[in-house]
């Protein structure tokens, strides 16, 4: 008997020795997903614990299984290093059941926020494709197809609002396929996929790395619709998704991807994650500065406007739900915000002057004051000579008492060197 089966408490159940049941979190054709704590660890932390069911219990069947179950693991391991892909804990066999032991991711399924009738924001769904797009092309890098993209495979995770990718539908293939016992071929029972999500190359059981690019696309639409792909509809001459009257609001650009990467033929699509996220990664910038480019008015500069006030410039990463490089943020600003050209407006307006800083701030006050200094020494020479030219009697006093000082002046010096000379041949006589 299994330890999980009908006759057994999932609430008590006990797998691999160490893994106790909480309760179940899903079921399905492959089998069962249960909340479990690890009682060997301390604090008992939770993970996940699923249940792949083989179809039958044919010995090739179970051989098969065993080898896909095995590589599946590994590939598990190796997509665990990943920080937005849960890591692989533990797996092993217990009576011919296999079971996987995953970190378990805080969050809510991308599921409950599509919801019905409820579009997202061209914006938001730029994010959200971005986001999913950069962990799958992790996963193509490893050669891997996931093969079951839809929301309830997306969660998004608490604390960061990052999406983090579950339920590999590789490892589904454990307990999909069959032997036939007569001509040992094998084939899967059911198709790995989800209704709406699945292109029809999948559904045929020849899943590609575009199968993948399928399903994202088909998220995207329907977050940017609020309808379930189920519910659209095919065109019946080119049997592509027609779905752009339910997004009218939808950008070309972005209507143009989104069909890309849904088309009917695998060919047409862009063939891995990387190619569709580098011409999804160039939309953003390109929407977002048109964005910012209608949000900012075109305003004449006037006097009011220069008088100190700053003009508003609106903070583009608040248009869009979307991580939005600073190096476009700059760009869009540099665009959009009036530019002042100083030598021009300051012929008309003093507070258009280039703002000095405190040393020129100094040196011209100090030009000021010599230059006032200087300016009144020069008035009040020039009143001077002015009330001089007024009464010639003083001016005729004045030249005379300077020419009678200069004249007195030589004279005594002319006296005073010849008795010198006098004395000083006296004194050779005396000798």
């Amino acid at each position: 008997m299994s330890p999980l089966s009908g006759e057994t408490k999932p609430a008590k159940a006990l797998v691999g020795g160490r893994y106790k049941i909480i309760n179940q979190l899903g079921a399905g054709g492959f089998g069962r997903t249960f909340l479990a704590q690890d009682i060997h660890l301390p604090n008992q932390p939770q993970c996940v614990v699923k249940h792949l069911l083989p179809q039958t219990e044919q010995t090739a069947t179970l051989q098969m299984a065993r080898r896909l179950f095995d590589r599946e693991a590994r590939f598990l391991y190796q997509l665990g290093n990943h920080d937005q892909i849960p890591r692989l804990l533990a797996h092993f066999e217990e009576d011919q059941q296999f079971y996987l032991v995953q970190e378990l991711i805080e969050g809510q399924p991308l599921n409950r926020e599509l919801v019905k009738g409820h579009p997202c924001s061209q914006e938001r769904v730029i994010a959200l494709l971005i986001d999913i797009l950069q962990v799958l092309a992790f996963v193509h890098q490893q050669q891997i197809i996931h093969r079951d993209i839809k929301p309830s495979n997306l969660i998004r995770r608490q604390g960061d609002d990052k999406i983090v990718l579950i339920d590999f539908g590789a490892v589904k293939q454990v307990s999909s396929q069959n032997i036939n016992p007569e001509t040992g071929e094998t084939h899967l029972t059911v198709s790995i996929g989800t209704q709406g999500y699945m292109p029809h190359e999948q559904l045929a059981g020849r899943p590609r790395f575009s199968s993948d690019i399928y399903a994202v696309g088909m998220v995207g639409i329907q977050a940017l619709t609020g309808v379930h792909p189920k519910n659209l509809k095919e065109n019946p001459t080119t049997s592509e998704i027609d779905w752009q009257h339910y997004a009218k609001q939808v950008s070309p650009e972005l209507a143009h991807i989104l069909d890309i990467m849904v088309r009917y033929d695998f060919r047409d699509r862009y063939q891995t994650a990387a190619e569709a996220l580098e011409v999804l990664a160039s939309l953003p910038r390109q929407q977002l500065l048109s964005l910012a480019e209608e949000e900012i008015p075109t305003q004449e500069i006037t006097g009011e406007s220069q008088s100190g006030m700053e003009l508003p410039i609106p903070d583009i990463r608040k248009l869009a739900n979307t991580t939005v490089p600073s190096s476009m943020i700059t760009r869009s600003q540099s665009r959009t915000t009036p530019q002042l050209d100083i030598t021009e407006h300051s012929r008309g307006s003093a507070t258009n002057r280039t703002t000095l800083s405190i040393p020129q701030r100094l040196v011209k006050l100090g030009l000021i004051t010599v230059s006032i200094t200087i300016l009144g020494v020069g008035l009040v020479l020039l009143k001077t000579f002015l009330s001089a030219q007024a009464t010639g009697e003083n001016t005729d006093y004045k030249a005379d008492y300077i020419t009678e000082y200069k004249t007195d002046y030589s004279t005594e010096a002319k006296v005073t060197a010849e008795q010198l000379l006098d004395e000083a041949d006296q004194l050779r006589k005396s000798r």
